[in-house]
């Protein structure tokens, strides 16, 4: 059981859903809704202005919320600007087991955090709402990412960019960045030579690299990309596990590939 959220086309408002996988004989896996748990928050704020949905990535950086990307085709949430790192985001759930107690524990996938002590129990009671305990810390974001169809290009190049190394001038710190370059014919001029807060790559499954149909794109984050950077350097193996069970993929990066867990986390 995992939790989802929905538009009710009634009310245009976004609700909680418990759901879980149908696995039809000789058919891909199917998401079933199972029960409704409750509103979440209004799709449109009231007023003037409303929300707009477009294509964004999101992300944790510091040690606060973990440093595994979060990303979504398009999602609900405070964006005050273009780019920056304090929107604001609502919860995802899965379950992930029990605590020692027996109560049963849910992960948050966005704000990298357990769901499920008394607390959480309490502030559900008074709310009515399922939010973890770092539903209000701010999250790293861009709106409207830059998006790469590798097919339409003879040359794409990806790495993480990082402030220089060796300068006669003052080096600025700043946070990792995602470097492209993009070259419509090879060893051609280049399209795109420039540095982005995070990318994302269309995907299509004719590629074979992933089970699920539904995967049609690929985003590439500050973080994912300094640990990869980070993997390399130190030797790591590097895999990529297709869940038995949504067949999603899932990377183990950060904290999370220097000290595996025995639990299993969506």
């Amino acid at each position: 059981m995992f939790i989802e959220r929905k538009v009710n086309q009634a009310t245009n408002k976004v609700e909680l859903w418990e759901c879980e996988w149908e696995y039809p004989e000789g058919a891909p896996a199917k998401k079933i809704f199972v029960s409704r748990i409750g509103e979440e928050q209004p799709l449109a704020p009231e007023g003037k202005n409303s929300w707009s949905q477009v294509n964004a990535i999101c992300w944790a950086s510091g040690c606060t919320l973990g440093n595994i990307a979060v990303f979504s085709k398009s999602i609900l949430g405070n964006f005050p600007a273009q780019a920056g790192n304090d929107a604001l985001l609502p919860c995802d759930f899965v379950h992930a087991g029990k605590f020692r107690h027996g109560a049963d524990r849910w992960w948050c996938r966005t704000h990298q955090t357990h769901w499920g002590t008394k607390a959480d129990q309490e502030s559900y009671k008074r709310s009515g709402v399922m939010r973890c305990a770092n539903h209000s810390q701010p999250m790293n974001y861009t709106l409207a990412p830059l998006e790469i169809n590798v097919a339409d290009y003879a040359e794409v190049g990806i790495w993480c960019s990082l402030p220089t190394g060796l300068s006669t001038k003052s080096i600025e710190s700043r946070a990792p960045k995602i470097h492209v370059h993009l070259r419509p014919k090879a060893q051609g001029k280049k399209l795109i030579d420039a540095d982005f807060e995070a990318i994302s790559l269309l995907y299509h499954e004719d590629l074979g690299l992933f089970p699920h149909a539904e995967i049609t794109r690929v985003n590439i984050t500050p973080p994912a990309a300094f640990e990869f950077v980070c993997a390399v350097e130190e030797n790591r193996e590097m895999t990529c596990i297709n869940c038995s069970q949504c067949g999603y993929p899932h990377l183990d990066l950060g904290d999370f590939a220097e000290a595996p867990s025995k639990t299993f986390l969506w």
